[in-house]
Parts: structure tokens; sequence; C-alpha cells
């Protein structure tokens, strides 16, 4: 179905990227019958036979490495996260700091989520992280490519399980890496914003032995280092912290009353005469600000605004020609992955801190409350204690990745076939280890019992400390390996061209062993949470694709897939597209899809995932108490896996045109929309609290405290299941535009843009499906411009990259509980940046560029979602000003 279009709302575009448009010079533009070149054929993401064509009947769009060059973006993360179609799900290390998947980053297209974008590495898989996304899916980790080694980007966007099998339900991603090189080259960079923070180093050496056509093989090494310096909230507070936030929050935001030592806190309905409401600071710990009788603690003064990062990775890629029309390849690449989050240190207090033990199916609980007679207690009362305990050092968590890869081949042409076999194998270990928790079952006697000094930590033995705040490990493994064969041909000449053939077979094992320490399996760090998956299966596929020109200006692809899985059964996907060029200037094209995402290992084996809904506002609750734990509410949720679950499915469809108005300008515009039912979830929070009557045993309820309304809510308990559907609807648009300036060089203009009409969403089968469309993570508009001035040995290009606003509600269930401060609390303003890069090569064999981000140091957008880092992680930094310069020398 052809979106509405809502012209008002497509005023929305920032003027930076209508300038772009309108500076388009169409007036010294001259139509010219472009001149015929012979072309050697290509392969194309989204089809396994050569053409002629880079544009097919599916759009695509492509990064090059100059692309990113120009970007000044230093990792894959960034540069993917910054495409107008990369939307709600997609996110970088910084963002799943404290998720299940901590340490990734992951892509996601459409807002469909990062399962339902492929990620392909020179046209085949890679391994999944160890750590699932949410517990859930199962997703490629970013940081594991060799960013040095890129040679272009290929985003496909469309459905392609036709072609590629699970997951490519809303597009895919195909990183292609250099292919043969000759010669040496060096690179470094450095990165840092205006205030001297947020520093980065990149280095990397690429060697290249051997020429195809002379030597008949060739032997090319990539060696990248990357490496990113923490960079503290307080270092960046005066940046961050706006008069908005404290408006909402507070001027003392960020200062806790769980402070060192501590405050003593009154136990209701005692000793109201001796301890203020607000607290009385135990001896040694001094008010700092606004507390006349407690003390408190910068709680972000130790906390990392963005984590502490290194990558290394090595990439080798060899290819030999054995004898004409037969050729060996083989690639092999490793990845180390070192990234430290720190927060501050933990803490507890007199009131209950709880988390789900899965052994049980109950919850631990811990206080720190002091009966009369304890050492830590002067009273001949019983009172409550907070106490930050720094005597621990801040909380860490380390993660460590490594991901080893290798592929081995052959490809040749017999007869009329074109053939190429592979074999992959791959793995990805990662392991967490957190520092500076507790352990609850050695502190629990050392509070009753008075043998761990609160009021003089420094007391307190290294042997005691150690036993209170072990270093539990996570452990996720996920391997793959893989063996393809294909080929293609051509079967006859048809009035349009030659009746091509494509089949292939591919052969895949997958195994994941996701393994809690033992700390976390019996629930005795304090508030974590266990998250337990082990599974493996096969995967057998066969399919076929023909390009059938059935006229000299129309061509058609026909593909078909079948995948057999061990674990659930089979998914059966077709495609089909079709590119009518009704003038060599002017091409129409459309394409319909079948899609499918197999259910993750750990949503369909043996899994299970303790964890918290945080945020949630209980709509049965809240607008009678307005309390915090009813409006704001942290409730843990026990998940886990189902062994009948089915695949995810879906249909898309693309409907677009394609005009070379002249040699040098070029317009594409194409709608879409994407339809993915089946989907394998949880029921939303906030949609289980509005309709509770109608999923009973689910969520769990206190006693009733407040007349006429429920109790507070205890916890929620599930497991997956086969629920609702989601429809999204847009278009994207993208426009290039290059000049000659003879004397004064090259100009190039370029324009890409989405605009998303709908986003459909409901929560189980059968439900009326609800507009989630500019709800939380769901801008409506995205979008890029840029113009590159090529001079002499100069290259200018400024950029401009755009956000639109979005709200801050996650479901059109939710509601926004800030009145009084609308504008700031309810949405997350839209965002324009504007950039520039300058590159010089007048030195030979020497290139050298500066990269702004950022010029006018523009503030992220606020989000209240975001309480400790304040701007949205999915789509803003807090760089500000941010400056990367960085030299290539090629060794002749």
């Amino acid at each position: 179905m052809r979106p509405k279009l809502n012209h008002s709302k497509m005023k929305a575009l920032p003027q930076a990227l209508l300038a772009a448009l309108i500076m388009t010079p169409m007036a010294f533009a001259q139509a010219q019958t472009p001149t015929a070149q012979k072309v050697e054929k290509i392969e194309v993401t989204g089809s396994n036979i050569k053409r002629v064509d880079a544009e097919t009947s599916a759009p695509i769009q492509i990064i090059t490495a100059e692309d990113l060059r120009k970007s000044g973006f230093t990792t894959i993360s960034e540069a993917l996260r910054n495409l107008p179609i990369a939307n709600a799900g997609s996110l970088n290390d910084l963002a799943t700091s404290g998720s299940f998947a901590v340490g990734a980053s992951f892509i996601s297209l459409r807002g469909l989520g990062a399962s339902a974008t492929l990620v392909l590495l020179n046209g085949r898989r890679l391994a999944n992280y160890g750590f699932a996304n949410g517990g859930q899916t199962q997703s490629v980790n970013l940081d594991t490519i060799p960013f040095s080694a890129i040679e272009r980007i290929e985003i496909l966007k469309d459905g392609a399980s036709a072609i590629y099998g699970s997951e490519a339900i809303a597009g895919v991603i195909n990183v292609i890496l250099r292919k043969d090189y000759v010669g040496a080259q060096a690179t470094g960079s450095y990165s840092i914003n205006s205030d001297s923070e947020y520093k980065t180093w990149r280095g990397s050496i690429t060697y290249g032995l051997g020429d195809l056509a002379r030597d008949r093989y060739n032997v090319m090494v990539n060696l990248d280092h990357f490496e990113r310096e923490r960079t503290k909230f307080s270092d960046s507070f005066p940046f961050l912290q706006r008069p908005e936030y404290q408006q909402l929050f507070g001027t003392g935001t960020g200062f806790s009353s769980f402070a060192f030592p501590g405050n003593y806190r009154r136990i209701a309905g005692t000793n109201t005469a001796v301890i203020p409401a607000g607290g009385l600071a135990a001896p040694r710990c001094t008010p700092i600000i606004g507390a006349a009788t407690g003390c408190v603690y910068n709680q972000f003064a130790e906390f990392d605004i963005v984590p502490k990062g290194k990558r290394d990775t090595v990439f080798a890629k060899g290819t030999w020609d054995i004898r004409e029309n037969l050729s060996a390849f083989a690639e092999a690449s490793f990845s180390k992955n070192n990234t430290e989050f720190q927060s501050a240190p933990s803490l507890l207090g007199e009131t209950n801190t709880s988390w789900f033990n899965i052994n049980t199916l109950a919850f631990n609980t811990i206080n720190l409350t002091f009966a009369p007679g304890n050492p830590n207690n002067p009273y001949p009362f019983p009172v409550g204690f907070r106490h930050r305990f720094v005597e621990l050092g801040n909380t860490r968590t380390v993660v460590d990745t490594e991901a080893k890869r290798v592929v081995v081949g052959l490809k040749g042409v017999s007869g009329s076939w074109d053939w190429e076999v592979g074999a992959l194998h791959m793995t990805s270990n990662t392991t967490a280890q957190y520092y500076g928790r507790l352990r609850a079952s050695v502190l629990r006697p050392l509070i009753a019992n008075g043998g761990y000094n609160f009021i003089n930590p420094s007391a307190n033995s290294a042997a005691t400390l150690a036993a209170v705040s072990p270093a539990p490990i996570n452990v996720g493994d996920s391997q793959m390996q893989i063996f393809d064969a294909k080929g293609s041909t051509e079967l006859m000449q048809m009035s349009g061209g030659a009746l091509a053939l494509a089949t292939g077979f591919e052969y895949r094992s997958e195994k994941l062993n996701t393994s809690p320490g033992d700390l976390f399996k019996t629930a005795d760090i304090v508030g974590f949470g266990a998250t337990s998956a082990s599974g493996d299966r096969n995967v057998t596929s066969m399919y076929a694709e023909l390009s059938v020109p059935f006229l000299k200006n129309v061509e058609s692809q026909l593909a078909i897939r079948r995948d057999k899985f061990s674990d659930y059964g089979t998914s059966t996907t077709p495609k089909f597209g079709i590119k009518w060029k009704l003038t060599p200037e002017l091409a129409f094209r459309a394409t319909t899809a079948k899609g499918f995402r197999a259910p993750s290992l750990p949503e369909i084996s043996k899994s299970f995932s303790a964890g918290f809904y945080n945020n949630l506002v209980d709509s049965r609750r809240c607008p009678t108490t307005g309390l915090p734990a009813d409006c704001q509410a942290s409730v843990p949720v026990l998940f886990g896996a189902n062994p009948g679950v089915q695949p995810e499915k879906s249909s898309s469809g693309t409907v677009g045109a394609i005009w070379d108005a002249t040699k040098d300008l070029s317009f594409t515009y194409d709608l879409y929309r994407i339809r993915r039912t089946n989907e394998i979830g949880l029921l939303d929070p906030e949609f289980l609290i509005a309709n509770e009557q109608r999923y009973p045993g689910i969520i769990t309820r206190g006693p009733v405290d407040v007349a006429g309304i429920p109790g507070p809510l205890i916890s929620f308990q599930s497991r997956y299941f086969n629920l609702g559907e989601t429809t999204v609807r847009g278009m994207d648009f993208s426009a290039k535009y290059n000049m000659n300036l003879g004397e004064s060089g090259k100009l190039r203009w370029a324009v890409d843009a989405n605009y998303v009409t709908s986003y459909r969403n409901s929560a189980n089968v059968g439900e009326e499906a609800v507009e989630y469309n500019g709800t939380y993570n769901q801008p409506k508009i995205r979008g890029t411009a840029s113009v590159s001035w090529t001079y002499q040995d100069w290259i200018v290009t400024p950029s401009v990259s755009y956000t639109g606003k979005f709200l801050s509600i996650f479901t059109p269930y939710g509601s926004c509980q800030s009145a009084g401060f609308i504008d700031y609390a309810c949405t997350v303003r839209s965002t324009t940046y504007q950039n520039i890069t300058v590159q010089n090569e007048s030195i030979k064999n020497l290139t050298l560029s500066l990269n702004i981000r950022n010029i006018a140091n523009n503030k992220p957008a606020l989000d209240i979602n975001q309480p400790t880092r304040q701007f949205n992680t999915t789509f803003e930094n807090p760089y500000g000003l941010y400056m990367t310069a960085s030299a290539t020398y090629k060794f002749k």
C-alpha cells in the first residue's frame, strides 16, 4: 500500500537539508545521453548473479572507504548509526553498559531491531555475540570487524531472506574488506573535543605482496589498533548538566544520601526525636551541599560517561590463481576487544534491596539496619543506615571479547558456470567480570553481628573486604561453521538479454553457551539476576535465483530459498523484483518478498534470564498515589525460552524510481513497507498493567495498601511467545550532483533522507495495532547532506546530519508525568549537527586530513530516560565540538 505523505510534516526537515537540495544547480545541468561504456560485471549485495548495473530492482546504498575517511568516524558503529535508515535498536558499547549484551555494538534498520538486520562480512555470515541482547536475541557485534580494512559497505534497504536466509527482514549490511593490495600503508588518527576530553587513538598498517595479474598471487595483511580514553561524567558536568535538567530533577542532581561513611536513618515508628527526617550524618561524614544534618556523596564523580576501550584486529587475505579459471582464497581475522565501564561504589540502605532468585523463585533481600548493641549503632533503639562502599572502590565491569574467523575456498569457471565453494569457522568468546559488587551471604551476618565496621571502613581487614566483594564472572561463547557452494550461468538469450540462473547450497551449524558464574547462579550478588543460555542447531539451505530480461528495458529477479532448521522446522521464502527503464535516464523499480527470523537459541533452547523493568508507570496506582515507586517503578522480571516458539515472518515491498537527469545529476526515491508477524517477545509490561485481568499469573502484586486500587507491583514472570506484529512504512530519498568548475575544481552534492510515515505495533495476536511512530527512539525523520569540493590537492567536505524529535514515552500506553515541564521532559528534541573535513595530498604519498564534527558545539538533546547521562545513546554523543586529525602514508 502506498504510504500517504504528510507534506506539512516534511517541512520539519532542517534548513540545512533543504538548502542542500535547493543548492543543487539544476539550472546548470544540461540533459545529456550518457556515453556507453564497457563495464565489467559485478556482484551486488542482494543477488548472486553478476550484473553490469549496480542499481538493481532493490534500493542499495554504498559507503566507500573514502566516505568513511571524510566522515571522521572512528568506528563502524558510529558510521552505521549515522545512516538515515538506522533507528531504534541501534546500540554502541556505551549504550549496552548496563544491558545483558554488555560491551557490544549492534545496528538496527527501520527500527525493527538488530535481530532483523543481517550483517555479513565479504558476503558471508558472522558468529553472533556471546551474550544475547536483552537476554533474548542474538546479533553480530560490529566492534569485531576490522575498520581500517574496509573497502566499502553495501546496505541493502530491502528484505532478502530469499537470498541470505534468516534475519534479513529489514535489510542487509554487507561489509566488504580489501580483496588485494600491493605495497605498504600506515595510518594514524587522534581525536579530541574542544575541552580536551573524549580522546581516542587509531593506528593501522596494511601490507600487500604479489600482483595477481603478474605473479598470480596476492597476500595482504592489515593490523588495526583502537584506543579510547575513559571520560568521567564529572569531567563533562558543566557541558551536560543544563538548567532544564536541574529544573526537572533539582540542583542537587548527582548527590546522594547514600554517603561515605554514611547517614543514620529513621526506622518507621522509632527515634523520631533523635534522628531528623533527612537523616543524621555518621562520624567522619561531612555534609557537602544542602544538607543541614545528613551528608551526601557525589555519585557522578566516578561515573563513566564514555568507558575506556581498546581494540586490536588482525586481518589477512591470500589469493592464488592456480591456473586459468581456477583460484584459491583464504581469509583469517582475529580481534581482541577490551571495554571497562566504571561507576560509583555500591550502596545499601535501610530499605530492602530486592532481586530475583531463579533457584527459589523468590526474592533475595538485604538491608542495612542495626539493632541496639550493634557496634555500628550508638543508640539504644534500632536504626537504619545508608552507606556508600567507597572502601571497595568504584564498581567496574571489564568485558573482554576475542573473535576468530577463518574462511577458505575455491572459485573458478567450468564451461558456462561461474562457481565458488567455501568453508567458514568463527568463534566469539566474551568474558564479563564485575568488581566492587556485594556478596549477600557474606554481608548479611556481618551486618547483624557488627563484624563489618561501617563507621570506620578502613578498619576492615583486606580479607573481609575481599570476602564481601569478590569479582564474579559471566562467560558467553558463540560458534559458527559454514560450508557453502554456489554457481551461476546464462541459460539462454532472450529479447532483453541473457536469462541467468544462480543456485546454491549452504550447511551451517550454530552453538551458544552463555554461562553465569556460580555467584550469579545462586543469586548471591546483591541486585544481580542471572542469564543462562545453551543450545546448538544445524541449518541446511538451498536457493535459486533467476534474472529474466523480458524486454530490452525490463529485467526481473525471481528468487526462492528453503532453510531447514534442526530445532523448529522449515522456512521457504520467495522474492520478486522488477526494474523497468522507461528511458535511458528514467527507471522504475519494485520488489515484493517474504522473510523470516528463526528463533534465536536463547528463545528456543534452554535459557532463562532475570532482570528488571525500569521506569514503569503503574497506571492502576500512579494516578492515585503519585509515588515514585508507582510512577517510576523498578520491578524484577524472570523470563525464559519456549521450545514451541515459531519463526517470525515478514512480507515486504518497495516501489521506487531512479532518475539520472543528466550524466552528473541523479535522484532515487523509494517507498517501502515491511510487515513482521508472529513476533517473538514478552508482553509489554505497561500493556500488561493496563490489561492485567486478561493475563493472569504474569504480574505479582503486594497486599492492597490503598483502598480501591491494587497492591504495589512485586514481579513479572513470563516466557517468550509469538505475539503480535509490526508494520512500518516510509520513504527513502537520495540526490547526487557532480559539477565541474574547470580550473576551480569539482563539486559533489549528496543528500540522503528517510521519512517514516507509520510504525504500527500490536502487542498480541488479534490485538489492534497502535501507532508507535514518534514514540521513544522512533524519530520520524533522519537525514544527511554534504557537498565535497575537490581542488588540486585539497578536498573540503562540509556536511550536516539531522535527527527529528520524538516523545519520551516508550509506548502509546505510557504517559508523561512531568506535566509542568512538558517541553523538556516529554519530548527529546530534534538535533542538527554541522561538520567539515579538510583533506590534503600536496606531499607525495602522504594524505593529511582534519575532521571537525558538531562545529557549533551543540549540546545533545536532553533525554530524561537517561538520567545519568542525560542524552540519548542511540542517536547522540556527549562530545560537543569534536576534532579528528589523521595521516596516511603510502610506502612505495
